[in-house]
């Protein structure tokens, strides 16, 4: 693109539109639908901080005793299973 194309848009006297992207400039090199997979970034994000929520769940039953832990896996499994439960009714 050229630089006064960009300058123009920078300060809001051009805009840039996707099918102009696509035609005039290659794509910038991804695939037209792919740049509008946002249902698919809003999963890989939600993998992401599930990794971390589990990641931090795992560093604080570390340090906890084994019994707290049973305990703690028996309480989840509980939570889980009534949650499932509930959704099921809804279906």
């Amino acid at each position: 693109m050229q630089d006064t194309y960009l300058l123009a848009v920078k300060r809001g006297q051009r805009n840039i539109y996707a099918q102009n992207v696509w035609e005039n400039h290659g794509g910038v090199g991804v695939d037209e639908m792919e740049a509008f997979r946002f249902g698919e970034l809003d999963a890989e994000n939600d993998l992401i901080e599930k990794t971390q929520l589990i990641e931090a769940h795992k560093s604080l039953l570390l340090e906890r005793s084994i019994g707290e832990v049973r305990m703690v896996h028996q309480v989840t499994k509980n939570i889980l299973a009534t949650y499932d439960e509930e959704q099921s009714k809804k279906s």
